[in-house]
């Protein structure tokens, strides 16, 4: 069984493929798309260059139907994973507060160190507001030292 050669004219069309896939990854970054469109188009940016990497890379493209079986049992355990994970996601009792955590005795503590305010400023929270109990909206800290 002899192997297929590849010209290096498709490598770099596919490096060229890969570099515009980084450079649009950039520019949706710092571009705030509205809903959550900005998880969606990062997640579909980052497939499409996958998919560049496992069929030219990985020589997914010229292989035998086996390892394209291989590969599709592999999406579709994903899938699978992803299912199970996003059910599980959903079943959770939320207070309707995303992406914040809440303590009793503190104030609201992002998941994150850096915290999105209304303004589209970034405000960074800092560890002893959280041991502390920082004020919220003007109030006084619920603990002082």
């Amino acid at each position: 069984m002899s192997e297929h050669i590849v010209p290096v004219r498709v490598y770099i069309a596919v490096f060229l493929v890969l570099l515009a896939g980084t450079a649009l990854t950039v520019a949706a970054a710092f571009y705030d798309f509205p809903w959550q469109l900005n998880t969606i188009v990062a997640l579909t940016i980052a497939t499409a260059k996958a998919t560049f990497v496992v069929l030219y890379f990985m020589h997914v493209r010229y292989s035998v139907r086996l390892v394209w079986v291989i590969v599709a049992s592999a999406l579709f355990w994903m899938a699978i994973m992803f299912a199970l994970t996003f059910s599980d996601y959903r079943t959770r009792k939320w207070d309707g507060r995303l992406g914040m955590i809440y303590s009793p005795g503190c104030s609201v503590v992002s998941r994150t160190s850096i915290m999105r305010r209304q303004d589209g400023q970034f405000k960074r929270i800092v560890a002893s507001d959280v041991l502390i109990g920082a004020s919220q909206k003007g109030q006084a800290p619920l603990i002082s030292l």
